[in-house]
C-alpha cells in the first residue's frame, strides 16, 4: 500500500480534547513489565516544561477511514533524540516487528511524527479489532534497533493521549493489558505527550547501590536478584544480591542506570522466570498479598528499602506472614 504524503504546519490555536483511557483485554507479547493500575491517572507534566508546544496541525488530504494509514505524533522531552526515535509495533500479529522511524515535524522543536500503514484485516485483542499497536522507543545507538525487552520504550504513567484530529475512538493507550501500549483502531492522527522514556541513551549512566531487607528465602537454594531496564539486565539477566550478615541487608553495588531506569526483585532469575518468587506486599485492609509493580531508580544513588516479613512482605511462593 502506498503511503500518503502529508503536510505539516504549525497550529495557531488548538483545543485539546479530553480522552478517557481504557484497557483492552488480552496480554501482549515481549514486554515483561507488570501493567500499572489503569485507574491511576498519569501525570506527565514536567515542571521545567509546563507549557509544551501546541500540537502541530497534521493533515491527510481527503482522509477517509478506508485510506489504511494513521499518524502518531509525539512531543518528547528535551535531549532524548540523539540516535533517533522509532515506533516499534505490529500490524500483522507479530509475524514481523517493524520499527518505523519518527521524523521531526517541520517548524517545531520537539514534535515528531510517524505515518503507519494499517493492517488490511483486523487483529483481535480480546473482542477489540486493532489495525496497529506498539510503542514509541528511542534508539539505544545510531542506526541501532530496540532490544527485545523494550528497555528504551516510553514509560508507564508518563504518556498522555492529548488530542486527536476528530476521531476520538481511533486511538487508545492501554491495550493488551499494558498501560503504555497504543492501539490504533482506524485512520486518524494521534497527539501524544511523552514525559519520559524508560532510558535515555543520550546521557551518561549513574552508579547505584541497592540495599534490601528481605523475607526469608522460600528454599535455601533460592538466589534473590535485581532485574530491570538497566544495562546489566535489560529485563533478562539478573544482578545477584549478596547477603551481608553484619547489617542484615542483601546488597548490589556498582549498578549502572538512570533515574528513569526500572527494576524489581525476583528469585532465581531466568531459571524461574516470572512464575516463581516475586516480592509481594500485604494489603492492610484485606490481608491479601499482591505483587509489587516496577520501581524506578530515582535520584538517590543509594537505595535502601525494607521488604522484610516484619514490614509486611513475602516471596510469592512462600506462605504469607502469619499463616
Amino acid at each position: 500500500m502506498k503511503m500518503k504524503k502529508f503536510a505539516w504546519a504549525l497550529m495557531t490555536a488548538f483545543v485539546s480534547l479530553a480522552v478517557v483511557f481504557t484497557g483492552c483485554k488480552s496480554d501482549a507479547p515481549n514486554d515483561p513489565s507488570d501493567p500499572s493500575d489503569p485507574s491511576d491517572p498519569s501525570q506527565p507534566s514536567d515542571p521545567s516544561d509546563p507549557d509544551p508546544e501546541p500540537e502541530p496541525e497534521i493533515e491527510f488530504p481527503e482522509l477517509t477511514a478506508e485510506d489504511g494509514t494513521a499518524v502518531v505524533a509525539i512531543y518528547v522531552p528535551e535531549g532524548v533524540d540523539c540516535n533517533g526515535i522509532v515506533f516499534k509495533g505490529t500490524n500483522d500479529n507479530w509475524t514481523t516487528i517493524p520499527e518505523t522511524p519518527f521524523e521531526k515535524v517541520e517548524g517545531t522543536d520537539r514534535w515528531y511524527a510517524v505515518e503507519l500503514e494499517l493492517a488490511e484485516s483486523p487483529m483481535l485483542d480480546g473482542e477489540a479489532e486493532i489495525f496497529y499497536f506498539g510503542k514509541a522507543c528511542v534508539l539505544p545507538e545510531a542506526d541501532g534497533v530496540v532490544d527485545g525487552s523494550w528497555t528504551t520504550q516510553w514509560s508507564d504513567g508518563h504518556i498522555e493521549l492529548n488530542a486527536d484530529n476528530g476521531n476520538p475512538d481511533m486511538f487508545i493507550i492501554g491495550c493488551g493489558g499494558e498501560n503504555n501500549k497504543l492501539g490504533i483502531y482506524g485512520s486518524g492522527v494521534a497527539y501524544i505527550i511523552v514525559d519520559q522514556f524508560q532510558a535515555n541513551p543520550c546521557v551518561a549512566n549513574d552508579t547505584y547501590t541497592f540495599k534490601f531487607k528481605l523475607p526469608a528465602l522460600c528454599d535455601e537454594a533460592d538466589v534473590p536478584g535485581l532485574v530491570g531496564s538497566f544495562p546489566a539486565s535489560g529485563w533478562g539477566a539478573d544482578v545477584e544480591l549478596e547477603y551481608d550478615e553484619a547489617s542484615g541487608y542483601w546488597i548490589a553495588e556498582d549498578v549502572e542506570g538512570q533515574a528513569s531506569s526500572t527494576w524489581k526483585l525476583r528469585l532465581n532469575g531466568n531459571t524461574s522466570g516470572w512464575e516463581y518468587g516475586q516480592i509481594q506486599a500485604v494489603d492492610a485492609e484485606t490481608g491479601a498479598y499482591n505483587d509489587l509493580g516496577d520501581a524506578t531508580f530515582g535520584e538517590e544513588l543509594e537505595i535502601v528499602l525494607d521488604y522484610s516479613a516484619e514490614a509486611g512482605y513475602a516471596w510469592s511462593p512462600c506462605a504469607p506472614v502469619g499463616e
